[in-house]
């Protein structure tokens, strides 16, 4: 133990979110997925019901800014949390 522990020490916390991707497609249709499957995002349900709001002011500027290369991954928290508070937005993004 005393090996281990004689460097440096990294913790991280692990976020319990979804796995949230997002992408702009052929046609330069924002796109969002979910472990490899692309959320319709027309027909949300579940957890991913608030995402449409939630894009409905960033759909634009974010499609801007990954143009047809780029892709961007995070972690979507929406559940009711065990503190009691809800948290609408992928991590580092909250509105």
């Amino acid at each position: 133990m005393s090996e281990l522990l004689s460097g440096e020490v990294v913790v991280e916390e692990k976020v319990d979110g979804a796995n949230l991707g997002f992408s702009v497609g052929d046609a330069g249709a924002l796109r969002a997925q979910n472990r490899g499957r692309y959320l319709d995002l027309t027909s949300l349900d579940g957890q991913w019901r608030p995402l449409r709001r939630w894009l409905s002011s960033r759909a634009h500027a974010l499609s801007d800014a990954l143009g047809p290369k780029l892709m961007r991954f995070g972690e979507w928290y929406y559940a009711l949390s065990r503190a009691g508070r809800r948290q609408r937005a992928p991590r580092g993004e909250r509105s």
